[in-house]
C-alpha cells in the first residue's frame, strides 16, 4: 500500500542544468494521451484541485465541514496506476486502473473521473433505449434564464428544477416526448458578477415526430413559450434546440455524433476554471473562495442529473440488472496488458512546474505458450 503523504511531501531536486526533478525516480513524466491525441489535463486538474483545497483552508474558519473537505482533498490524485497494453505492431495504450480520490463535489479531478464513467453509463442506457422503441430519434435542448446575481445561486437552480418538472408533466410535452435525460451547467461572469444557470436535455421523441400533420413537432418558438410559461417571467428565454444525429441511424448502435452529444451531457455541471486565476506573481493556482462557498452549499444535496419518463424505468432495469452484466474488456480487440505503470505527484518548489512522475512499473508475467 503506497503512503500518499509521502508523495504529497516530497520536493525533489534541481539539476545542474537548472531543470527540477524528482530525485531518486526514473522521471517520466505522466503523458495521457486520448484516442485523437490529445492529452489529458491531469496536472492541470491536480494544481487546480490544490486552488481548491488552499480554498476550503481559508473557509473552515466559517464552518468545519470545509475543514474536512480539505484534508479529504489534500491527498486525492496523488497516486495513479496505469495498465499499458500493446498489441503486434508495438503500438501501446494506457487506461487509468486505479487513482486515490476525495469524492468531493468541486474537485475537478473526480469530476473528470465521474464523468468519463457516465458517459459510458449513458451510452448503454441510450442503446437500450432505442433497441426498445425501434425507430425513436432524439433532440438536444438548451433552456437558460436571466443570470443570477452573486448570492442568488441556490434559489435559482430551485426555481429551474421545478420549472423543468412542471413542463415534463405537460400533455404537450408528454405527448410529443417519450422520456429523456436533464442536466444542470452552472459558469460564472466575472464580468457581470453574476452566475449562468441553464438546463440542457436530451428528449427521445417518436419516429414521426418531424412529420408534417402529425401534430408532434415542438417549433423553437413554442419551445420559448412553454419554458417562458414554465419558469413564470414575463420574458421569452433563450431556447436552443437541434435534433441529434448518429441515433437510430446505426441500428441499436450509437453513431459518431450521438456519442459526441452522450458526452457533451455527461460533462460535469460546474467548470472550477471559472472560480480559479493563476497568480504569475507566485506561480500557483489562486481560487476565489467566497464563489466556492456559494457552489458549494447551492449543490449541498441537490441532485444535479436525472433521467425521467420511460429513459428513466430503462436506466432502473439496466441498474437491477448490473450484478448480472458480462463485464467489458479493458482494452479493443488485439491489446494485450503488459504492465502498470505508478505516477505519484511531486512538487516542485515552483508549484506550477510541478508534475506526475513513474514511480513503479510492475510487468505482467505470463506462462510460456508451450
Amino acid at each position: 500500500m503506497w503512503n500518499s503523504d509521502r508523495f504529497s511531501s516530497y520536493r525533489g531536486q534541481q539539476r545542474a542544468d537548472g531543470e527540477w526533478h524528482p530525485g531518486g525516480v526514473a522521471g517520466q513524466r505522466l503523458k495521457d494521451l486520448t484516442r485523437r491525441g490529445k492529452r489529458r489535463r491531469w496536472r492541470e486538474r491536480r494544481l487546480e484541485a490544490e486552488a481548491i483545497r488552499q480554498a476550503y483552508e481559508r473557509l473552515k474558519r466559517v464552518d468545519a465541514k470545509y475543514g474536512a473537505l480539505a484534508e479529504r482533498m489534500s491527498t486525492c490524485g496523488n497516486i495513479h496506476w496505469f495498465d499499458v497494453a500493446r498489441n503486434d505492431v508495438g503500438v501501446e495504450i494506457s487506461r487509468l486502473s486505479k487513482t486515490i480520490s476525495c469524492n468531493c463535489r468541486n474537485c475537478p479531478q473526480c469530476q473528470a473521473r465521474k464523468a468519463y464513467s457516465l458517459g459510458g453509463q449513458l451510452v448503454e442506457a441510450v442503446q437500450e433505449m432505442i433497441k426498445r422503441v425501434p425507430g425513436c430519434r432524439a433532440i438536444f435542448l438548451t433552456l437558460t434564464a436571466i443570470n443570477a446575481l452573486q448570492g442568488a445561486l441556490e434559489a435559482e437552480l430551485d426555481r429551474q428544477s421545478e420549472a423543468f418538472t412542471r413542463m415534463t408533466r405537460w400533455v404537450r410535452f408528454g405527448r410529443s416526448v417519450l422520456g429523456g435525460m436533464r442536466r444542470f451547467e452552472i459558469t460564472w461572469n466575472a464580468i457581470a458578477r453574476s452566475w449562468h444557470v441553464h438546463i440542457h436535455a436530451w428528449l427521445f421523441v417518436p419516429h414521426d415526430y418531424g412529420r408534417k400533420g402529425s401534430g408532434l413537432f415542438i417549433q423553437q418558438v413554442e419551445w420559448r413559450q412553454l419554458w417562458q410559461k414554465a419558469l413564470g417571467v414575463d420574458y421569452l428565454p433563450n431556447v436552443w434546440v437541434t435534433s441529434v444525429r448518429g441515433v437510430g441511424d446505426h441500428g441499436p448502435n450509437l453513431g459518431k455524433a450521438g456519442r459526441k452529444a452522450v458526452a457533451e451531457m455527461a460533462k460535469y455541471a460546474t467548470k472550477p476554471g471559472d472560480m480559479i486565476d493563476f497568480d504569475a506573481n507566485s506561480g500557483e493556482y489562486v481560487c476565489d473562495e467566497t464563489l466556492l462557498c456559494e457552489l458549494h452549499d447551492a449543490l449541498e444535496g441537490r441532485r444535479m442529473f436525472a433521467f425521467f419518463g420511460q429513459l428513466k424505468d430503462i436506466r432502473a432495469d439496466l441498474n437491477e440488472d448490473g450484478d448480472e452484466a458480462v463485464e467489458r474488456p479493458k482494452f479493443p480487440p488485439g491489446f494485450v496488458h503488459v504492465c502498470t505503470e505508478v505516477y505519484a505527484w511531486y512538487w516542485a518548489p515552483v508549484r506550477s512546474q510541478s508534475d506526475y512522475f513513474c514511480i513503479d512499473r510492475q510487468y505482467v508475467v505470463r506462462d510460456p505458450p508451450f
